[in-house]
């Protein structure tokens, strides 16, 4: 019986047979997902299950996230999203992020800002 599997991603023509032998071969079963905007399950073994972010963001002033669906299968979906992304900042949909450039002898004053909490975005010392 399979204890756990961290994060992987299979792409499959057929949903009910892929969840058929993940579950009925593997012993693994499906549970909650939040919705994505697109088709997929999420599988857990044992009792565990994800912790749904959502609801830890509540109580925290902050809350970090890992990035999630970085795996692309083909050079074509790489591309396409490239495209994706290109376009959108080429029409405005999608803004470049903003970098604060400071030299290295004003590492001083760049630290006070990330502490005042007075930035946006990135701050990049430049040696």
């Amino acid at each position: 019986m399979i204890h756990g599997m961290n994060r992987f991603t299979v792409t499959a023509e057929d949903r009910g047979q892929t969840l058929a032998f993940y579950c009925d071969l593997l012993g693994l079963h499906e549970g909650h997902r939040p919705d994505l905007g697109f088709p997929g399950a999420w599988l857990y073994a044992g009792g565990l299950r994800a912790v749904d972010a959502n609801l830890l963001v509540q109580k925290s002033l902050t809350f970090s996230r890992p990035v999630v669906f970085d795996y692309v299968a083909t050079r074509a979906e790489l591309d396409a999203r490239a495209q994706r992304l290109w376009s959108a900042l080429a029409d405005g949909t999608l803004h470049k992020p903003l970098i604060e450039r400071h030299s290295l002898e004003a590492a001083a004053q760049a630290h006070q800002r990330l502490e005042s909490r007075r930035t946006v975005g990135s701050l990049v010392l430049v040696v």
